[in-house]
C-alpha cells in the first residue's frame, strides 16, 4: 500500500511540475504576441519621424527629462513617438516590455534598441531609435539622449555600445507597403499662365544673436538643422554672434 502511495505521490508531483511549465510557456507566448503593432498615421512615414527626431540633435541631457528641451534616453523616445500618437512609458525597461520584441538581426529604421548601462550587469540601462536601415553586418545608426552629449546619433559598432546591445523592439508597422504610408495623391497642376508665375522670393538672412543655436533657429524658421548647415556650408553645430546665416535662397 505504501509503495502505491509513493508512486501516486510521485506522479502528482510530476504532473504538477509539467502543468506549471505548460502554464509558464503559455503565459510567455501570450505576452510576446499580445502587443499589436499600430499603423502609422495617414501620410506619416518612418522618415518623417526620424527627420523630426533629428531636429532635437544638440539638446542637452537631463536625468528624468521628458522634453521638449531636455531629455533622458527614455524621455526622448517617449516624447518623440508621442508626437505621432504612440504612448510609451518613461523607462527603457518599461518601453521594452510594452512593445513587440524583435530579433536583433531583424532591426530596421524606426525600431527601438536597448543597451546595458555603464555597469554592464545584464540589465537594460539605455534606449535609442534606429535612424538608418540595418547594414549587412547588422550595424546601424541610432538617435538617442546620451549623458555626455545630449541628443546625438551614434553607431552600434562604437566601442561603448558594441558589446552592450541587449535587445530591440518595434512600436509601429513600418512596412513600406502599408496603406498608411501612402500619402494623398497630388492633383495635376495646370501649366501656369505668365501672370501666375510667382516672382523669386527674397532670400532670408538671419544675423546670429546671443542665445541663438542651430536648433532654435531651425524651430523658428520651420526647417531642419541639416538644411541650415547645408545652406551655410557648416561642418559643425557651432555658430557665432554676428554671423549671417542664409535661411532660404
Amino acid at each position: 500500500m505504501n509503495f502505491i502511495k509513493k508512486i501516486t505521490l510521485g506522479f502528482c508531483l510530476i504532473s504538477t511540475t509539467v502543468a506549471l511549465k505548460a502554464t509558464t510557456i503559455n503565459e510567455d507566448s501570450i505576452v510576446s504576441s499580445s502587443f499589436l503593432l499600430k499603423p502609422l498615421p495617414y501620410g506619416i512615414s518612418v522618415d518623417s519621424i526620424v527627420t523630426f527626431g533629428k531636429t532635437f540633435i544638440g539638446q542637452p541631457y537631463k536625468y528624468g527629462g521628458t522634453g521638449p528641451t531636455r531629455f533622458d534616453c527614455s524621455g526622448f523616445t517617449s516624447y518623440l513617438l508621442k508626437q505621432f500618437g504612440f504612448n510609451l512609458p518613461h523607462s527603457a525597461t518599461a518601453q521594452y516590455k510594452a512593445t513587440m520584441y524583435i530579433p536583433i538581426d531583424s532591426i530596421r529604421k524606426g525600431d527601438l534598441v536597448y543597451f546595458q548601462g555603464h555597469r554592464r550587469n545584464g540589465n537594460i540601462g539605455h534606449v535609442g531609435i534606429v535612424v538608418s536601415d540595418s547594414l549587412k553586418n547588422g550595424a546601424f545608426d541610432f538617435l538617442h539622449a546620451s549623458t555626455s552629449s545630449g541628443i546625438i546619433i551614434s553607431h552600434s559598432r562604437e566601442p561603448y555600445y558594441n558589446n552592450r546591445l541587449v535587445g530591440a523592439s518595434r512600436v509601429f508597422n513600418n512596412t513600406d507597403f502599408s496603406l498608411n504610408a501612402i500619402t494623398a495623391p497630388t492633383p495635376l497642376a495646370l501649366e501656369p499662365t505668365p501672370e501666375a508665375v510667382p516672382e523669386p522670393q527674397t532670400p532670408i538672412i538671419h544675423s546670429v544673436q546671443k542665445g541663438d543655436t542651430l536648433y532654435s533657429l531651425a524651430r523658428r524658421y520651420n526647417i531642419s538643422v541639416d538644411t541650415l548647415k547645408e545652406l551655410n556650408n557648416l561642418s559643425s553645430n557651432n555658430i557665432r554672434i554676428g554671423q549671417n546665416l542664409t535661411i532660404t535662397r
